[in-house]
């Protein structure tokens, strides 16, 4: 899939990659991957780029590149969401040359404790997450990155990022592999 050229202005997450909810989303048991997102504009709406929360058949080899974004209603630029009941596996996710000029909440956010569930059956393994040429003006903060107990977010690579005007520190708990190389939170190198 290729998602291309295009002004989006959403009551929701602007574009997101789903696949499967729960116990149908492990009957049916199908990948969303293999999927391109490239010079869009994205204004309001809760996430900009987001996979999930729906990630039970698995998302990866998503690719978004070259974007502008900028909001009081844009929640964060970068999203993925699940939790303990989802399931599946989130991984190999890019996002290049990213433009954001003003976002309600974090600049980039890998929740997986999603609509506050912490615990369940299905743990989602996500990882391989790569994120570079990032420049935010303002956001709430730079880094929203919880994982599970026992069960950690993995190999989280953020390269030649700018986080200008954070209103609040990140927060950043259970994650495995965090690497930040050339990245700066309101001038001061991580």
């Amino acid at each position: 899939m290729i998602i291309r050229d295009c002004l989006i202005i959403a009551g929701d997450d602007d574009i997101a990659f789903k696949a499967g909810k729960d116990a149908d989303g492990r009957r049916v048991d199908a990948p969303c991957e293999y999927c391109l997102v490239e010079d869009c504009v994205m204004e309001d709406g809760n996430g900009g780029v987001t996979v999930g929360s729906e990630t039970t058949g698995g998302v990866r080899y998503i690719f978004a590149r070259n974007c502008r974004m900028s909001s009081p209603n844009l929640g964060r630029p970068i999203r993925v969401k699940t939790n303990p009941n989802r399931g599946g596996r989130v991984e190999q996710l890019y996002f290049r040359n990213f433009t954001v000029g003003e976002a309600d909440d974090s600049a980039v956010e890998v929740a997986l404790d999603y609509a506050n569930v912490t615990e369940g059956s299905y743990y989602p393994t996500v990882r391989d997450i790569e994120i570079d040429n990032v420049m935010v003006q303002s956001a709430e903060r730079a880094l929203y990155l919880i994982g599970n107990v026992g069960n950690p977010i993995r190999d989280v690579r953020l390269s030649n990022c700018e986080f200008i005007a954070m209103a609040e520190p990140d927060i950043i708990r259970h994650v495995e592999g965090l690497k930040l190389k050339n990245v700066t939170n309101g001038g001061v190198p991580y």
